[in-house]
Parts: structure tokens; sequence; C-alpha cells
């Protein structure tokens, strides 16, 4: 795609430029992709940070690998999508929640449906906030009611348990 440059000829720095500027363009950066590095145990009943601790992807180096945490840096809308992977059943009575955290508390939750009663499930959920602050931070939580222990798991060669988020373009 290139674009008359204004001189009688095309540069391709020039239109790239022009395009931006027309369509409202940027870059969704910073983003990030983390997946849990083992499988993890999630308590009946109890918040529980999910320990996504290998990087698959951090752009600005804004992921935290010590404490599951993504501080942005910058302030501007983010999407964030979380997806888990359950090692065991969970029937459709039991009530379990992912949350994204802002800043130590949570800002948004949603309801995960299921009725996978004797094998594994990956179940995908979307937040987007806005950070305001250049300190905001976030992480990925889960809690349920199952009655015991429910292991998230996770693969040794792929994401099974993951999250990700990036900035959109505003």
């Amino acid at each position: 795609f290139i674009i008359d440059d204004g001189a009688g000829g095309t540069n391709r720095k020039t239109a790239a430029s022009r395009i931006k500027t027309y369509i409202g363009g940027g870059v969704n950066t910073p983003l990030f992709l983390a997946s849990m590095s083992a499988n993890q145990q999630i308590s009946d009943q109890t918040h529980t940070k999910l320990q996504m601790a290998r990087e698959v992807l951090d752009s600005n180096s804004k992921y935290d690998t010590s404490n599951y945490r993504f501080t942005p840096g910058e302030t501007g809308y983010y999407t964030f999508q979380i997806c888990v992977t359950t090692e065991s059943g969970i029937s459709a009575s039991v009530a379990c929640y992912v949350y994204l955290y802002k800043n130590g508390s949570h800002t948004a939750i949603n309801p995960l449906h299921s009725d996978i009663t004797s094998a594994s499930g990956s179940f995908n959920t979307f937040f987007m906030d806005q950070a305001t602050n250049a300190n905001d931070y976030y992480e990925a939580y889960i809690w349920q009611n199952k009655g015991s222990n429910v292991d998230l798991y996770e693969s040794s060669s792929s994401a099974l348990t993951y999250w990700m988020g990036h900035k959109l373009i505003s």
C-alpha cells in the first residue's frame, strides 16, 4: 500500500505516517502474555492469585513474573483476556469467578459457567479498564466453591492457563 507523498513520488515512511494520522493509528503497547509454568491448585472459597510465572511476550518489560503483576506505566484504556483450564470437572452448581484486580482490589469480575463433570475445560473471560495513574497495576485472581480444591492445568509446551493484556489505541 503506497500513497503519493505529495512531491510527485512515493515515500513509504511518509505514507505510513499519513495513514496513521488519518485513521487514528498508534501502537497497542505495552502488551504482555503470561502463562503458568506448572499446575496450580485453587482452594475452595478462597480468592487466589493466578501464578502466571512464564512470560511468553512482554513488549515493554511491564510484566513481573515474581509477583504475577502487570504495571503498564502509562495511562490509557487496556483490555485483558484471562483463560483458565481446569484439570477436573466443575458442575453447573459450582460458582467460579475470575477477577481482574487493580491496585490490590478487584475492579472487575466475570463468572465462569460450566457443566463439565468429568473432564477438563477451558474458559475465557475479557475485561477492559482505564489506567489513570502511571503506577496502576493489574493482577488476575480466581475463586470457586466446588467444596474441594480445583486444579488449573498447564502444559510445559503451551499456554493453557494464561492472561494477556494490551493498551488500546485511542
